[in-house]
């Protein structure tokens, strides 16, 4: 049965959600909106510098998220909505997912941005590597989330995952084509993270579906919550709710 286990953490203006799991050594945070300098359409902590915002506010809200988690800058990559998996310190290189692993470690956490895509983080139970793919309909689709899990190099069975928060299916419409490519590629395990709305339209359930595909990989310790990215406009960005937005950030790392 997934457990909803995360609990909201606030310091210095900042608010994040964090996994209750028992992983020694390996931190992750989905950061909201709030506490940030962004005006306008990117209102709060909005970290992309790619969506049209001011970039000095960017960077003081980038600034604040090291100084207040105490972390390095990470790499802010170029997300795709690809498979490409990198390894944290790599540079900002064009990628739908990263990796640190404490035999390889690196000081740079790993960092997704979203506004309605799934942030899947992956750890090892013992503490050994993290990792955080950007999980959208599409990179879904295309199997990120096995990428990252291949690149971890670590048996399924020995890892916990964090479903950091997306788009719910309410409001989550998508069209025939869609449903139809994941049946294909899926089978019948998608059939049930669809419901049908309106003509020609269904209802996805992105987290549902990472969820099974997480568990067909092997993955039995998933974590998850029931936040929409969507529904709850105070606390995130959402691309579907504004078009014009800002990105929320979810990040791990090794201590």
């Amino acid at each position: 049965m997934t457990e909803a286990t995360e609990a909201w953490v606030e310091r210095a203006g900042l608010r994040w959600l964090e996994p209750k799991w028992n992983v020694p050594g390996v931190c992750a945070v989905s950061l909201s909106r709030a506490g940030g300098s962004s005006a306008g359409a990117w209102a709060g902590l909005n970290l992309s510098d790619a969506v049209g915002d001011d970039p000095e506010a960017v960077e003081v809200n980038r600034s604040r998220v090291r100084d207040v988690l105490g972390v390095q800058s990470p790499d802010w990559i170029r997300q795709r909505h690809g498979i490409a998996v990198a390894r944290a310190g790599s540079g900002p290189v064009i990628a739908d997912a990263l990796l640190t692993q404490r035999s390889r470690a690196s000081r740079t956490p790993c960092a997704i941005l979203s506004a309605d895509c799934l942030p899947v983080v992956l750890a090892a139970r013992d503490g050994r590597a993290v990792g955080i793919a950007h999980a959208g309909w599409r990179g879904l689709l295309a199997g990120v989330v096995p990428n990252l899990l291949r690149a971890l190099d670590l048996p399924s069975g020995e890892l916990s995952a964090w479903l950091a928060p997306c788009i719910g299916p309410e409001a989550f419409w998508v069209g025939p084509e869609v449903r139809r490519a994941y049946l294909m590629l899926w089978g019948e395990m998608a059939e049930g993270e669809f419901v049908a709305c309106h003509v020609d339209r269904w209802q996805m359930n992105l987290a549902g579906l990472a969820e099974r595909q997480l568990r067909l990989l092997g993955v039995e310790h998933i974590l998850r919550g029931s936040h929409c990215t969507h529904r709850d406009a105070d606390t995130f960005y959402s691309y579907r709710r504004e078009q014009t937005s800002g990105r929320q950030a979810t990040l791990a790392w090794l201590e």
